[in-house]
């Protein structure tokens, strides 16, 4: 079967059938047969427009509209500046206030608050120093007796006038720890007789010793414990007549549970007496205190020589000694948390009064006020509209417009990009603000806060502007012939923006838009009612 020759009309068939149908008429001539008719149905085989390389079935459905669909502009060239749009955070350069030494926070400083700016140096917490002044107080006191020591090993003395000197220091040390837990006790005593509502007072001679209130707690034991005693010969007498004892057994072993109970409620309070009082930390600070009273006196029956091994581990443990009393300085000094030296603004804090602060621990989260970083991701399109910088790479130098709310209200900075890199086919620039505070309120807090920016892009020489709706979905733009009828024409879209695309007119090399060109802009349902 020949097909249809070029300058053959066509008619398209319904779309429900989806077939074009053609008629030949003709007369086939034959013995016996006088002339027919012949219908040819067929579905159309798609071949590809040679110069649109389009579905031809697809050009039928596009077909041209009428010049009267479509509003005329005329193409002029003009310059355009591409203006670059993206999001991001503003962030700052962030540090951490680490407290060197643990302790408990006593005092907190008065600008210790999210978003206050603080001077530097300027203290923010004040950790408990008496911890850390103990443990120097011990440290120095190790080392002037190991220096002690020394001057005795020095001198050529005897192992016994060093065990003495010693023995002598450790008694000193339990005598100062006996005297110190007997003065504790004694205030102890004191505030549990203040507490004491029922002891009479205002007579100086009824004041009851440490002693006396444990007494007074054992005899309320031995009190409930002869109680105990009465109940359990109740339950044992009802064991043993369950008949009469029947309807109060339950009673009676409820007695015996509620006995137990005070009794060991008694002896509780005797052991709760004895804590309150300090009674075991005076008792084993009297025993240590004795004891090294026995050593010392037993160092003065020892003799033994000094040795040089002895001399070099005493000049070790000299020199360790040192060293830590000096750590022990510093963390003495370390109580007091102070900013960095220069000016911060705080980002968070995670402590407050009373905390127990560990060493090493981050106490505040602070960040410089005075430069804020953006980091805004760009695609490889939007970097190529870039301007270069005259001897930096193409990221490099471009100025930023940044907008963001703070409370509300419309914020505007300058920035400008100062670094780049590319990654996963994204331009991710790094926009820097200075003084980002400056005539904003003291206490907003920026951190995190999101931006709009505007990157002021490259400048394109002798382009056109087509409206976005003259363009179809595959980028073309509709040209008057010079008939005035409308065609589609592919052309290469340098940028868009949100109300036009931005062209040089070209389509594979060729230029297929000049000046003066006729563009159509398809009119919307609306104006074509008009």
């Amino acid at each position: 079967m020949k097909r249809k020759s070029a300058n053959q009309k066509s008619v398209k068939a319904p779309a429900s059938t989806g077939k074009f149908k053609w008629v030949f008429a003709g007369v086939l001539v034959t013995a016996g047969v006088t002339s027919v008719w012949l219908n040819l149905d067929f579905k159309d085989t798609p071949q590809l427009d040679q110069h649109s390389g389009r579905d031809p079935e697809l050009s039928l459905e596009r077909q041209t509209p009428d010049s009267g669909d479509f509003e005329s502009i005329i193409a002029h060239v003009t310059d355009y500046e591409v203006v670059i749009h993206a999001k991001g955070e503003l962030d700052f350069e962030r540090s951490s206030v680490v407290a060197e030494v643990d302790g408990k926070v006593a005092e907190v400083g008065p600008s210790f608050h999210e978003g206050r700016n603080v001077n530097p140096g300027q203290i923010l917490l004040r950790l408990d120093a008496r911890k850390h002044l103990l443990a120097l107080a011990e440290a120095n006191a190790t080392v002037r007796r190991l220096e002690a020591e020394m001057r005795l090993d020095s001198a050529h003395q005897r192992g016994l006038t060093n065990t003495v000197k010693i023995a002598e220091t450790k008694l000193a040390r339990a005598t100062a720890r006996w005297e110190l837990e007997n003065s504790l006790a004694k205030q102890a005593l004191r505030e549990k007789i203040l507490r004491l509502q029922d002891f009479p007072s205002g007579n100086a001679t009824l004041q009851p010793t440490a002693d006396d209130l444990v007494a007074m707690a054992q005899e309320q034991t031995v009190a409930v414990e002869k109680t105990l005693t009465e109940a359990r010969k109740t339950l044992t007498w009802a064991n043993a007549n369950p008949t009469q004892a029947r309807s109060i057994y339950q009673d009676i072993v409820q007695n015996v549970r509620d006995a137990e109970a005070e009794v060991l409620a008694a002896e509780d309070a005797v052991e709760a007496t004895r804590l309150s009082l300090r009674l075991p930390q005076l008792w084993e600070a009297r025993l240590a205190m004795d004891t090294a009273r026995a050593e010392h006196d037993k160092a003065l029956l020892d003799l033994a020589e000094l040795s040089s091994a002895r001399k070099n581990e005493l000049q070790s443990r000299l020199a360790t000694a040192r060293i830590h009393a000096l750590r022990l300085e510093d963390n003495l000094e370390n109580v007091q948390i102070s900013t960095p030296p220069s000016s911060v603004r705080i980002h968070k804090t995670h402590v407050t009064a009373g905390d127990n602060v560990a060493a090493g621990q981050t106490v505040a989260e602070v960040f410089n006020p005075l430069r804020a970083v953006v980091a805004l991701s760009l695609s490889s399109e939007a970097q190529g509209f870039l301007p270069p910088a005259d001897h930096q790479p193409s990221m490099k130098g471009s100025d930023v417009t940044l907008i963001g709310h703070v409370d509300g209200i419309e914020a505007t900075w300058n920035g400008r990009i100062v670094r780049g890199e590319n990654k996963d086919g994204q331009a991710i620039v790094s926009v820097t603000v200075d003084d980002p505070y400056h005539e904003l309120d003291s206490g907003a807090l920026l951190m995190g806060l999101p931006i709009t920016a505007r990157i002021q892009g490259s400048d394109l020489r002798d382009v056109f502007l087509i409206p976005l709706d003259g363009l179809t979905h595959d980028d073309e733009i509709w040209l008057a012939d010079s008939n005035g009828k409308f065609h589609p024409h592919p052309v290469e879209i340098l940028w868009r923006d949100h109300r036009h695309a931005i062209t040089r007119g070209v389509w594979k090399g060729e230029t297929v838009l000049h000046p003066g060109d006729t563009i159509g802009i398809p009119k919307s349902e609306d104006d074509s009612g008009d």
